[in-house]
């Protein structure tokens, strides 16, 4: 079934007006296929945005609004099938609203209308993950509290991201896959590669898996780094630097795994703030020199705190949400 099938299940539960089996019509076809996720997702975002509008202002332009809608899709506009005028209503009250947007074009699936585009806007909320597949065969897996926005077009292979993602690229030599986030641009042609850039955090990274990563400053594209599989590079906003740098477990959020490989205790303690979403803190420069060594599938935070007080004869203490290890610096 084409689009506007589903346009009308849609607009028959805003209304409030859909029966129990499509409902679970419905709801099939919105998780078969982000593409339908990222559609539902727009227009139920429209129609809520149309409650701030006081719908009776439009009655008289309403006719007048579909008209031009549909010389806007051009002779294949008369191929828009059985929209009852609640739904022709509903659109034209749409329309006035996006007006110069250029998305309604995307809810028909029309031989003569120009390719459908819109931005598709998608979210993760706090614990969830989500695949994505984009329209040039890349693949990107949102982490939590994550926002990923695109053109659906995707003439030019571009997204924004705030938050974090873990991208694998289709190569493209002929179009560059640009990742922009608030204050630096990733450029690659094919390659899988992590970045986190969630706002309120001091430093944006990028940390290559496998390919080559170019990350530049938004504002100077002249800076930039080039980065190989199993590099990283971080741009830290308050110094306005932007540097290769070692990274550990940048990918554990995805593979549910940390790793420690003699690794400097204050290294691990910020790899598992990270990971879990707290502070932990070292009493002492000595002890944050010392080297911890492991590996932990599916990680609790305590049991592994544990687990490092034992094997170097610390103690750990919470106060406040807060963690901190104290104890003598007993380096191996």
């Amino acid at each position: 079934m084409d689009q506007s099938y589903y346009l009308k299940l849609i607009g028959r539960q805003l209304a409030g007006e859909l029966p129990p089996a499509e409902a679970r019509e419905l709801q099939a076809w919105v998780e078969a296929d982000p593409a339908n996720r990222a559609f539902y997702d727009e227009i139920t975002r429209l129609w809520k945005a149309s409650e701030a509008y006081e719908l009776p202002a439009f009655e008289a332009d309403t006719e007048q609004a579909w008209s031009s809608l549909e010389r806007r899709l051009g002779p294949g506009g008369a191929k828009v099938i059985g929209l009852n005028r609640w739904l022709r209503y509903a659109a034209a009250v749409l329309v006035l609203l996006i007006a110069g947007y250029g998305a309604f074009t995307a809810l028909f699936d029309t031989a003569e209308a120009p390719v459908a585009s819109y931005l598709a806007t998608l979210q993760t909320a706090e614990g969830e993950q989500r695949r994505i597949p984009l329209p040039d065969g890349s693949v990107v897996v949102l982490n939590q509290h994550s926002t990923l926005r695109y053109d659906t077009v995707f003439t030019e292979r571009s997204v924004t991201l705030e938050g974090e993602a873990f991208f694998d690229v289709a190569r493209d030599e002929s179009r560059p896959f640009l990742i922009h986030t608030q204050e630096a641009k990733t450029k690659v042609l094919g390659t899988a590669f992590n970045v986190r850039a969630y706002p309120e955090e001091a430093e944006i990274a990028v940390s290559v898996e496998e390919g080559k990563v170019q990350v530049a400053k938004s504002a100077n594209a002249s800076e930039a780094v080039v980065l190989a599989a199993g590099q990283s590079g971080v741009y830290r906003k308050p110094e306005d630097q932007l540097a290769k740098a070692e990274l550990t477990n940048a990918l554990a959020w995805k593979t549910q795994e940390l790793r420690f490989d003699g690794t400097r205790l204050q290294q691990v303690a910020e790899d598992m703030e990270r990971y879990f979403g707290v502070t932990i803190e070292i009493d002492n420069r000595q002890l944050q020199e010392c080297r911890f060594k492991g590996t932990f599938k599916q990680p609790e935070l305590e049991a592994l705190l544990d687990i490092i007080a034992y094997t170097m004869d610390l103690q750990v203490e919470k106060r406040n949400g807060r963690y901190t290890l104290n104890g003598a610096a007993k380096c191996n």
